[in-house]
């Protein structure tokens, strides 16, 4: 199953209705992997919240994978 999370306003702030929808689905390992294009994509909030948000992720059980950027 693939879903789609998709805000139409900007990543400056975490309070959107589907990255708050998103990290709910994460806390509920509805998905496996999240895939965003770029880190800039997923947040605008800086370097520090950014990586607490993946860190996050991580912490559900959830892999992430940016296709822009490599990791590691």
């Amino acid at each position: 199953m693939v879903v789609e999370y998709v805000d139409q306003i900007t990543g400056k702030h975490s309070d959107r209705a589907e990255f708050q929808r998103m990290f709910e689905g994460a806390s509920r390992r509805k998905f496996d992997v999240l895939l965003f294009w770029s880190l800039d994509r997923l947040s605008r909030e800086g370097a520090l919240e950014t990586l607490q948000h993946l860190n996050r992720l991580t912490g559900y059980g959830v892999q992430w994978s940016s296709l822009i950027e490599a990791v590691p």
